[in-house]
């Protein structure tokens, strides 16, 4: 009987133990059920804060670049959209429909606005497949210039800036795209570049001017081309009798002469003193060199009198003839400056001509 007895309650302990074991290991599997939910909560949590922040700074970024350039675009390039406060603004103003994609927009407005010059330098700027291309090979801004017509009336000077950056929240590649009217800027550079490279009396070209304007219009060209001096004779006695002040007005009546004399494709310039050059690019042959040479001389012919004294001024004209490619600058007039010489030998008021 107490056998029995002994043997029922080693049977209740061991039932007991095993209730408690079991109980120890779910409150154990609780504990940690609830260990990896906050880890989880708290790893949602940090990801809702980060997207928070990002938002939050796009916002910021958005307001302060609205208010200091004159448009903003923003586009999600992965799924070809616009975004943005002013999206719908831009797709209405350019006549297209509420589910226009981001490259409609851009469509229409290579079409309406740009110039078309600045066609494919907008395009291939703002197209998807570059941007996507741009942003994953780490070029997250960049910048390019060109003119178009916002109003639809005026071109202007126009600087696009373009930042590409990747949204954890919609999980694309975006653009924030802000747009700045530089025409001031560039009518400013004009400005100085102009005083830079002309000459403020006669407003013909420096030499400065004319040597990079010449190089610029004969880059590529491998036509003949023909340098002419031209140097007014007894212009210092102009100076002596009259002043300096009539002068200037003979200089700037001879660039004007001259100006009308040749063409847009011809490049006008003066040395210093009383010595102009000009670039002839087209000519027909070496008589029609000849041709304009003699209109020069006969062009350039003035008497100027006073009471005592009569001064006529006349042209001396060197020309040679070269290859662009094949000589220099320097070459070339060398060899004009010797035919310059030739003709004031000869007597003045003519040319000669180097073949």
């Amino acid at each position: 009987m107490k056998i029995a007895t002994q043997n029922i309650n080693n049977i209740d302990l061991l039932m007991l133990s095993i209730i408690i074991i079991t109980l120890l290991v779910l409150l154990v599997i609780i504990l940690l059920f609830k260990l990896l939910r906050n880890k989880y909560l708290i790893k949602d949590l940090k990801k809702n804060l980060a997207l928070d922040k990002e938002i939050s700074e796009m916002n910021n970024y958005r307001e302060t670049t609205n208010n200091i350039y004159d448009n903003v675009l923003e586009a999600d390039i992965t799924n070809n959209r616009l975004i943005g406060d002013n999206s719908q603004d831009l797709i209405a103003a350019l006549g297209l429909k509420s589910t226009a994609t981001y490259s409609d927009c851009i469509d229409a407005v290579l079409v309406q606005i740009v110039k078309e010059e600045f066609v494919d330098i907008y395009k291939n700027n703002y197209s998807c497949e570059v941007l996507l291309n741009k942003h994953k090979q780490g070029e997250k801004m960049f910048s390019f210039e060109f003119i178009e017509r916002a109003d639809l009336k005026n071109y202007y000077w126009t600087k696009a800036t373009v930042c590409t950056y990747y949204s954890k929240a919609t999980k694309s590649v975006r653009i924030i795209s802000y747009i700045k009217n530089i025409q001031e800027e560039k009518d400013e550079q004009y400005r100085l570049n102009h005083l830079a490279y002309n000459d403020s009396l006669t407003e013909v070209l420096n030499i400065g001017g004319f040597i990079n304007t010449m190089n610029t219009k004969l880059d590529k060209d491998n036509n003949d081309v023909a340098l002419f001096i031209i140097d007014l004779d007894n212009f210092k006695q102009i100076n002596d009798v009259f002043g300096h002040h009539k002068g200037d007005q003979v200089l700037y009546n001879s660039a004007k002469i001259l100006k009308d004399l040749f063409s847009n494709t011809d490049v006008i310039g003066r040395l210093g003193g009383d010595e102009f050059v000009v670039l002839v690019k087209e000519y027909k042959d070496i008589a029609d060199l000849k041709t304009k040479a003699q209109c020069v001389c006969d062009s350039l012919i003035k008497s100027y009198k006073n009471t005592d004294m009569c001064v006529e001024i006349s042209a001396s004209i060197g020309i040679a003839i070269s290859q662009f490619n094949n000589e220099c600058f320097n070459k070339l007039y060398k060899s004009a400056d010797i035919e310059l010489y030739k003709a004031k030998k000869n007597g003045k008021n003519q040319y000669s001509i180097s073949i």
